[in-house]
């Protein structure tokens, strides 16, 4: 069976889905001014939250206010759902860890015991 090329493109195309950036909203991104508002508010509420003794909020303010810098410098791109992210995401008490098994000790995998 033989096909012409030109037929087959709808076919190929249909693999593909184009998501639009437009119905995001307009109020996603943010602003230069929006993100030195927001690193200040940040770190007032770190440093409240830190003398308050809740390290647990303050390392979360800090993590907000070094992804907001990086915002800045266009490391990362400037929207608001990287600083909306549910608390623990990734980096709290569920993620792995990885080194030595947790316990310490240096692993016996790989040397031989005679």
């Amino acid at each position: 069976m033989k096909k012409n090329i030109h037929e087959l493109a709808p076919i190929s195309e249909a693999d593909y889905a184009t998501v639009s950036i437009a119905a995001e909203g307009e109020d996603v991104y943010l602003s230069k001014d929006e993100m030195h508002a927001l690193v200040e508010r940040y770190t007032a509420e770190m440093k409240a939250a830190a003398a308050e003794m809740e390290f647990e909020k303050a390392a979360e303010l800090r993590d907000k206010i070094l992804a907001l810098k990086d915002m800045d410098l266009g490391l990362k791109p400037a929207v608001r759902g990287l600083l909306e992210r549910p608390a623990g995401a990734a980096t709290g008490s569920d993620a792995v860890q990885k080194g030595r098994g947790g316990r310490g000790r240096r692993s016996s995998r790989g040397r031989r015991r005679y």
